[in-house]
């Protein structure tokens, strides 16, 4: 029989039935605990529920407390003038908003004109499971590569997996153009290398698009209306045939508003003429943007202007004024 629990300075309750001792010295106080799994999960359940009830919790796991029996006692006692016996730990009031289940959302940024880039796999569903693994770990291989030696820093970056490809988001402070130039140049570079080891299986065809505008973060990732510009335009059919009729490695497409205000004008690598003009038609989206096919050569295949957005024929013919010198 376990010794009953007792309060410091009463007198010890007798082992004997009705008040009669019977000659046994009374053990010491110690600790008490739970002696099986059962009683353990009896414990936590009693606990929660006395916790939610009170408003009230131990400073550490109930069941792993250091307090003595009479401790214990004190503890569990109803007062509700919130009195606690000498020597016992006092009871904290339980701000529930302190809880992980009760936890506030983060709170969401606000909008920041950031560059981006997303890096997809061409025909990945086509690959059996040991090859997309393969593959996936060579498209973040690549990746981080590129930005550590164009110097964007990969671990202050944004990124998030989607499954065939990545998407980046660099900080505000890092110039747009050096996810043209040089990452692109350096994506390129260890692409090919990737592809002269690689058998046939194991060969990368990447569709990559770049642009930049305003974005929001919450605790689930990256939001806003230009993040999804720039999946449609790595989406867009237009974007998906180019590339297939082309047989090559990679396609890079760009925003109109990116080609505009970075390449045509810009003072990087990236030469303006290498790029087309393509449509871009997804859902919501239908605009125009800009695909760069390294190996179809300088200004490629225009689309016919009767494909072209409305505005697309005239901005077309501007551009390609400036591009010839006229007004």
């Amino acid at each position: 029989m376990r010794p009953p629990l007792t309060r410091t300075g009463t007198a010890p309750v007798p082992y004997g039935p009705s008040g009669e001792g019977t000659g046994r010295p009374q053990p010491p106080e110690t600790p008490v605990g739970p002696r099986s799994a059962s009683e353990t999960i009896i414990g936590m359940a009693l606990t929660a529920t006395w916790m939610l009830t009170t408003g009230r919790r131990l400073d550490q796991p109930p069941l792993l407390h250091e307090l003595t029996a009479d401790q214990l006692v004190d503890f569990w006692a109803d007062d509700h003038n919130g009195g606690t016996a000498s020597g016992s730990r006092p009871a904290q009031r339980c701000d529930m908003t302190d809880s992980p289940t009760f936890e506030s959302p983060t709170r969401v940024t606000d909008p920041t004109h950031c560059g981006m880039i997303t890096i997809d796999i061409a025909e990945f569903g086509r690959r059996d499971s040991e090859v997309q693994v393969f593959l996936r770990e060579a498209v973040y291989r690549i990746a981080k590569a590129a930005c550590t030696a164009s110097g964007v820093p990969w671990d202050a970056c944004h990124v998030e997996d989607r499954g065939d490809g990545l998407v980046l988001i660099a900080p505000p402070d890092v110039s747009v153009l050096s996810l043209l130039d040089p990452l692109i140049f350096q994506v390129r570079a260890a692409l090919r290398t990737h592809n002269r080891t690689a058998s046939s299986a194991a060969r990368l065809r990447l569709r990559i698009a770049v642009h930049a505008g305003y974005v929001r973060f919450d605790s689930h990732g990256a939001t806003g209306s230009q993040v999804i510009h720039l999946f449609r335009m790595v989406d867009a059919p237009s974007v998906k045939s180019e590339f297939a009729a082309s047989g090559g490695d990679w396609i890079v497409v760009v925003s109109d508003y990116l080609y505009q205000e970075v390449i045509l004008a810009g003072p990087g690598l990236i030469d303006p003429e290498v790029f087309a003009p393509v449509v871009v038609s997804v859902k919501e989206t239908y605009c125009l943007a800009w695909v760069w096919l390294p190996q179809r050569g300088r200004g490629g295949t225009p689309v016919r202007p009767a494909d072209l957005p409305p505005y697309g024929p005239r901005h077309v013919r501007r551009i390609h004024r400036r591009r010839d010198g006229g007004s």
